[in-house]
This record gives structure tokens, C-alpha cells and sequence, in this order.
């Protein structure tokens, strides 16, 4: 009775408290391109862009009194500025051998942070704090391709790719002093600037038909290494005050190794019988990491060298299909089709403790169709009545402070139905 109590109260300020809030956006982007001619075996160009988006947002409450705060609309600055210079050159050894190298420097010129503004009683308040910064990179990337004489395809590519720094405007207070900043830093890695996030990806791949053309194959391997990256962690410290408040910043959440095969065929087994399918394995091993969920059920927020792996993502997935057709009079057919879809175990957090399980289900379809475009079928869905649940979401829940949700994601049941679709080509008859 007193949780419905308290409830009851945090529902009703909610009813009661009015909102607004305004966000202006605008960007800006143009780009210039010079390219060699396509024939020959060298091959070049060379490019320069530059873009500009800036958001401005903020916002004024009212609460069940019906009194407005003072607060402001248009406070928050978030602007990126980005010039870019690339280039690529090109050789084809014509043995079916080619070498690309490409090549971008780029400047992310970032500012983040809030402005002086108008309060609702005509005042205007002190300037803001407002951070800025420039943060460069270069990122390659060099791409070996193989035409063999029998049409098969392979390729491999080694790249680079970076994702440009950010601050934690939200830190700059006079409630924060070096002494909060260490242990905010202590805990979940972040600071008042956020370095860039890098990646280093490798991949070896093939595609090619098989089989005098009745079967294609695409299938690839990669190995890629995860650092600095952004992870978004909440933590409790003294302020400068000796007041324990809960603070959310981004930190560099560690790091992460990642690997997998994905593979994907269709061929054609008989003159009637199509098959095709694909299979990923995706690998994740959190090498670093600070997880704020991890705190709350397994008591500590660093999980380095547990080999632990991303939640909501399934290392195992893959789907199978097999098509029947049989041709009927007057331009007709009939086909009966089956897709089985296999997804992986997913864990709700980094904690890997709460998981779905293994889903399988089996699709099916039998239709009739007309060389004028009317097909009718009959179809059914998740007829094995998989009950796997889709994926978790973590919460704290914003009635009872302190307490923690996961809300799970509901399959699909089992769905039958007859369809009737009518294609037709408007360029006919022009």
C-alpha cells in the first residue's frame, strides 16, 4: 500500500508538470571532387569537404502549482565543424590484380556547452560555459583486390576509422572541483574532454558464382580492435559541498576486441528447388569496460578479463530458406517456401547474466501466382510458437528511486492469414 502511495504521488506530479522545451538545427555541407579518367591502369582522385551542423535547444517547467521556472529556452550549444581532405590512388595490374590506397585528414572542430540567455522575467542571466576544441585524424585504408580467370572474387582490406571527441559540458560547475573530477575519473574514466574512438579493422572476403552459374557465394572474415571508446557511465561522489550526488558523464569505456565470419549462398538444387541461407558468428570480448550495470548486480563496475561480450547482440545467427515452384497452364505456378530463422542467445547487459535464450522459428508459404502480377498465398508465421523473448532493456525505475527494471521484448505469436498483391508495370504500353 504505501509503494501504490508513493506511486500514486509520482504519478500525479507528472500529470500536473507542464513542459516546454524548443531545438533549432541547421547544417550546412558542400564538397569538391577531382577525378582521373576511368581508363588506363592508374587511377586517382582527389577531394575536399566541409560541413557544419549546429543544434540550440532548451526548455522551461511549469509545476502543479502552475508556476514556471526560470529557466530558459535556446540554453544548450552543440556545434561540429568538420573539413575534410582525401584522396585515393589506384593501380590495376591487369592479371586481375589490384591495389587501392586511400587516404583522410580530417578536423573536427567541436563546441559544447550552453549560452547566455533570457529568463522568462526579462533578466538576463550570467554567460555560460561554453568548451571547444579541435580534434584531428588521419585514417587510412588499403584495399587488395584478386579477379581469378573463373569469375571468383577476393578481396582484403585493412582500415582505420575514428569517431571525433566530445566534452563533458555538464562537469564544468562550481559544485565540481579537481577532487570530484578524480573521483568521477576513478569510477567511470570520464573527464571534462573525451579523446577520440578509434577502430583498426581487418578483412579477408570472396564472392563468385559456382557451379556452371547455379550458385553464388559471399562470405567474409574480419578482426577488428575497439579503443577509447565512448560508454556512457553514472556514478556517486561527494560534491565540492561534501553533498553525494549521482553524476552521468560519457568516459572511455575500455576497450574491445571483435571478430567474426559471415557467410551468405543461394543455389539453385534442382530445376523446382531453390536454397539459400546465411550464418554469422560475431564475437565479442570486452577486454575493459566500465559497466554501471555490472555495479548494481555483480557489485563492481570494471570487468576486464572476465571475457565477457556486448549485450543485445547475438554472437550466433543465421537463416535458412528453401523455395519449390512448379509451373502450372496458362502462364501459372504454384510454390510452397519455408524460412527458418535462427538468432542467437542475447545477454541484457554487460554483466552477462540475464539472457533470452536460443530462438527458432520456421515461416511458412504456399501461393499461386499469374505472369500478370496477381499472386495469392497462404502464409503462416512463427509456426513453431518460439517464445524467446526479442531482447532485455535496463531501467532505473523514475517512480521508486533506487529500484532497477528490465523490460523484456515480447515475441510475435504463431499468425496465419491469406494475401492477395497485384503487380503491374507502368512503362508498359508507352
Amino acid at each position: 500500500e504505501d509503494l501504490d502511495r508513493k506511486a500514486t504521488a509520482q504519478l500525479g506530479i507528472l500529470r500536473d508538470t507542464k513542459f516546454l522545451t524548443h531545438r533549432e538545427l541547421s547544417d550546412f555541407s558542400q564538397e569538391l571532387r577531382l577525378t582521373s579518367a576511368s581508363n588506363g591502369n592508374w587511377q586517382w582522385l582527389v577531394g575536399l569537404n566541409y560541413s557544419k551542423i549546429e543544434q540550440l535547444g532548451g526548455g522551461v517547467t511549469r509545476n502543479n502549482q502552475g508556476i514556471w521556472s526560470s529557466g530558459t529556452s535556446g540554453t544548450t550549444l552543440n556545434k561540429v565543424e568538420t573539413t575534410g581532405l582525401f584522396g585515393s590512388v589506384a593501380y590495376d595490374f591487369g592479371n586481375g590484380f589490384k591495389v587501392s590506397l586511400e587516404g583522410r585528414r580530417q578536423d573536427d572542430k567541436v563546441t559544447d556547452g550552453s549560452e547566455s540567455y533570457t529568463q522568462l522575467n526579462g533578466a538576463t542571466s550570467p554567460a555560460g560555459v561554453t568548451l571547444s576544441d579541435t580534434f584531428q585524424s588521419f585514417t587510412p585504408r588499403l584495399i587488395l583486390d584478386y579477379q581469378a580467370a573463373n569469375g571468383i572474387k577476393f578481396y582484403g582490406i585493412y582500415a582505420e576509422g575514428t569517431r571525433p571527441g566530445e566534452f563533458n559540458s555538464q562537469l564544468i560547475s562550481p559544485l565540481i572541483n579537481a577532487s570530484v573530477l578524480a573521483c568521477i575519473g576513478q569510477s567511470i574514466y570520464a573527464g571534462i574532454a573525451i579523446p577520440e574512438e578509434e577502430l583498426k579493422n581487418f578483412e579477408l572476403g570472396m564472392k563468385g558464382r559456382f557451379w556452371d552459374g547455379r550458385a553464388t557465394l559471399t562470405a567474409a572474415i574480419y578482426q577488428a580492435q575497439w579503443r577509447n571508446q565512448h560508454n556512457r557511465g553514472q556514478t556517486n561522489c561527494p560534491d565540492a559541498n561534501g553533498v553525494n550526488r549521482t553524476f552521468q558523464s560519457t568516459g572511455l569505456g575500455g576497450s574491445t576486441d571483435l571478430q567474426g565470419l559471415e557467410v551468405e549462398f543461394k543455389v539453385a538444387a534442382t530445376e523446382h528447388l531453390t536454397l539459400e541461407g546465411t550464418f554469422a558468428y560475431n564475437d565479442t570480448q570486452i577486454l575493459s569496460r566500465d559497466c554501471a550495470d555490472c555495479l548494481l548486480i555483480l557489485g563492481f563496475r570494471e570487468i576486464a578479463g572476465l571475457d565477457l561480450e556486448f549485450s543485445r547482440y547475438p554472437k550466433i545467427s543465421g537463416t535458412l530458406s528453401g523455395t519449390y515452384e512448379r509451373p502450372l497452364a496458362d502462364d501459372a505456378s504454384w510454390y510452397l517456401r519455408a524460412d527458418y530463422i535462427h538468432t542467437g542467445n542475447q545477454y541484457a547487459t554487460e554483466a552477462n547474466l540475464a539472457e533470452t535464450g536460443v530462438s527458432q522459428k520456421l515461416n511458412l508459404r504456399l501461393g499461386w501466382k499469374l505472369g500478370n502480377g496477381l499472386r495469392v498465398e497462404a502464409f503462416g508465421t512463427n509456426v513453431t510458437n518460439d517464445k524467446t523473448f526479442t531482447g532485455y532493456q535496463r531501467f532505473d525505475d523514475q517512480a521508486f528511486v533506487g529500484y532497477q527494471m528490465l523490460t523484456a521484448g515480447l515475441p510475435n505469436k504463431p499468425t496465419y492469414g491469406l494475401r492477395a498483391t497485384y503487380e503491374f508495370d507502368l512503362s508498359k504500353g508507352r
